[in-house]
This record gives C-alpha cells, structure tokens and sequence, in this order.
C-alpha cells in the first residue's frame, strides 16, 4: 500500500473561545475542529480517512502530496 503524506494545519480559534480549526492545504474541502490539541489530532485523523475513503470510492485517485 503506497503512503501519501498531506499536511494538517491547525488554526486556534480567533474569536476566544477554545480550540483548533483544523486544515489540509492540499484537500480543499477536508475541514475539521476540536476541542484541545488532542481532540483536534483524533479529528485531524478522523475527517482524513473519511475524505480519501470517499475519494477513492468516487473518483479511483488521490491527489498529489507536496
């Protein structure tokens, strides 16, 4: 099985209230939030594997990884 490496950037929340926003630059639409840096890695982990699940099942590819 090939490993593909994305980037996760986490974001605290601005607007004061606890948290991460969490991002994949190179997955427009792979968003997710948690509620201490713990819970923002097991939902990092979590919204990625769902998203590639649904890339792979829909359109048979992976995009590139920089």
């Amino acid at each position: 099985m090939a490993k593909y490496i994305y980037p996760a950037v986490f974001d605290p929340k601005i607007d004061g209230s606890k948290g991460y926003t969490i991002t994949f630059p190179d997955l427009p639409g792979c968003i997710s939030e948690g509620t201490d840096i713990q819970n923002a890695l097991y939902m990092a982990r979590d919204v990625l594997e769902g998203f590639m699940y649904i890339l792979e099942e829909r359109w048979f590819y992976y995009p590139c990884s920089f």
